[in-house]
């Protein structure tokens, strides 16, 4: 039996039940039928066929050594009973579909009809240069959403529309990524619940990768409110980012400029706080991170120049802790006001950190870290603006030298020497 085959020039949706998905199919010709099946069990069918129209040998009594051919069987039945297994594999084994890429704004002209688009666990939303007026909300789907030109050319600003710019609030987890965006413009009024310009994580953990959160504003009125990002019961893992003039402003609840924490047990690492402002009502405020509950690790990270004020409540600058244990490893914190790190009824884990004013732990230091240049909103005051200079956070590299001869047995590599333009140093 001769067979040919070729594959359809689109693709076909499979009538199998709907459980094969979007795959080609191919055209199977033999010398007495034509069938179109899905191309991975036509390949199937092709090879078992192959073998079954091979001649055999027997040896009979009265003839020999014989040739026989056996009936050609029916194409059409074999793979249909090919194509019956596929369905079977196909509900036991999840997430068989082929992944796609979906872009914007190319295949969807806003960022969240590509995640409204997308499915969960297969697609990736892929984002062009440009800015995005909407907020989005990740509706618990693990998706990639990440840009194409990074952070410094793709922008979703919510100006003007009020509420998050970004939202998980659905149970999303680790395999939801952000990547690649500046974040701005977000302006929340909390009224009788909790209030975020930025990113809101409401019993989520996605992970967000390279974003800047810039010019967002949160204001509490019963509840908190976090300025760049509030996580509420949620464990985020937070990689090369940047807060940068963040506002929030407490009522009865606390208020986090660049970053508030509730029971939650964040991850963030090389990342720079700088610039964000809490005013406290009632509650706790603090100008970089306010952690309340929870134990998140903070690596490599640096705080300067974030600013907090309380009414009847504690106020800190670059941290505060109330009721929680973080773990602070390899950080700057240096230029905050009222104060650096401040523990209310916490205990802070502070590790080979350079603190103004000092901290108690293995290898910290106090010592000026001459960083090269302090964010700065420009001449109209305002950061989400064209004039923003976002600072430069590496150190000028004779305080390395500085440090390595003044402080024995701790060794530190500037991130001058390397091209980074985020974070603190990197211990050797």
């Amino acid at each position: 039996m001769n067979t040919s085959a070729e594959v359809v020039s689109s693709p076909q949706r499979s009538r199998a039940l709907g459980l094969i998905g979007w795959i080609p199919k191919v055209e199977v010709r033999s010398r007495r039928e034509t069938v179109y099946v899905p191309a991975g069990i036509a390949l199937w069918g092709a090879a078992v066929l192959t073998v079954m129209d091979r001649p055999i040998r027997s040896n009979s009594r009265k003839g020999g050594n014989m040739r026989h051919r056996p009936t050609t069987p029916s194409l059409t039945g074999f793979l249909v009973t090919l194509l019956g297994t596929a369905i079977a594999a196909s509900i036991a084994v999840p997430g068989l579909s082929s992944a796609a890429t979906l872009n914007v704004p190319a295949d969807y002209s806003t960022i969240q009809a590509c995640i409204d688009a997308a499915v969960s666990g297969v697609d990736e939303c892929v984002v062009a240069p440009g800015t995005y007026h909407e907020t989005i909300n990740f509706l618990g789907k693990a998706i990639t959403l990440r840009s194409s030109g990074g952070a410094e050319v793709t922008t979703i600003d919510a100006t003007g529309i009020g509420g998050s710019v970004v939202m998980c609030a659905s149970g999303e987890g680790p395999n939801t990524i952000l990547d690649g965006f500046t974040i701005t413009g977000g302006s929340h009024y909390g009224g009788w619940g909790d209030a975020c310009g930025g990113m809101f994580n409401s019993s989520s953990n996605p992970t967000v990768i390279n974003c800047s959160f810039i010019g967002n504003t949160a204001q509490g009125g019963w509840g908190a409110a976090g300025g760049g990002m509030f996580n509420s019961s949620s464990n985020p893992t937070v990689i090369n980012c940047s807060f940068i003039g963040n506002t929030a402003q407490g009522g009865w609840g606390a208020a986090g400029g660049g970053m508030l924490n509730e029971e939650s047990i964040p991850s963030v690492t090389n990342c720079t706080f700088s610039g964000n402002i809490a005013r406290g009502g009632w509650a706790a405020s603090c100008g970089g991170m306010l952690n309340e509950g929870g134990s998140p690790t903070v690596t490599n990270c640096t705080f300067s120049g974030n600013t907090a004020s309380g009414y009847w409540a504690a106020a800190g600058g670059g941290m505060l802790n109330q009721g929680s244990s973080p773990t602070v490893t390899n950080c700057i914190l240096w230029g905050d006001g009222p104060n650096e790190l401040t523990d209310y009824s916490s205990t802070s884990t502070v590790l080979f950190s350079d603190v103004q004013g000092g901290f108690p732990g293995a290898g910290n230091i106090d010592l000026d870290p001459m960083l090269t240049r302090a964010p700065d909103p420009g001449p109209d005051a305002a950061w989400g603006t064209i004039d923003d200079d976002h600072g430069d956070f590496r150190q000028r590299r004779f305080l390395l030298v500085s440090t390595l001869v003044t402080t024995r047995g701790f060794r530190r590599v500037s991130r001058s020497t390397a091209p980074a333009t985020r974070g603190s140093w990197t211990i050797r």
